[in-house]
């Protein structure tokens, strides 16, 4: 089935703004998946400073903070992929979980990892994942 998402556009200064998109196609074990995202802290400031987390369920676009985060999958098969997402103000990324269950696991794909530095790199990613939605 096809589903889209609009990301809402504004001419003042945003927040990033992600999409949280399920392609998942498996088993219940894995239905109630949500997508955990708590602050990324390396070094001395893992220790010393608390991280917020917040559990995000999919097919819904949030606007978050600028900053690092740890993203993951957490459902009743356990926490999974862990990524590293890379959030700037007035962006828009995708985070899709992908994966049948059997021969694919399930796995996150973050888009776009970094960003694109030309419009026309931005108008080829932008295909390529519109690509990817139309083959599910």
């Amino acid at each position: 089935a096809f589903q889209s998402f609009a990301f809402p556009v504004t001419d003042t200064d945003r927040d990033a703004q992600v999409a949280v998109v399920d392609a998942f196609q498996g088993n219940a074990n894995f239905s109630a998946a949500q997508l955990r995202m708590a602050d990324h802290h390396v070094g001395k400031l893992e220790k010393t400073v608390s991280k917020r987390v917040e559990l995000l369920n999919f097919n819904r676009i949030y606007s978050v903070e600028e900053g690092t985060y740890d993203a993951s999958l957490v459902s009743k098969a356990g926490s999974v992929s862990d990524e590293v997402l890379h959030l700037k103000k007035n962006q828009n990324y995708i985070v899709m979980r992908t994966g049948d269950g059997e021969r694919f696991g399930q796995s996150l794909m973050i888009f776009p990892q970094e960003q694109a530095k030309s419009s026309a790199s931005r108008f080829g990613a932008f295909a390529l994942f519109t690509a990817m939605l139309s083959l599910m």
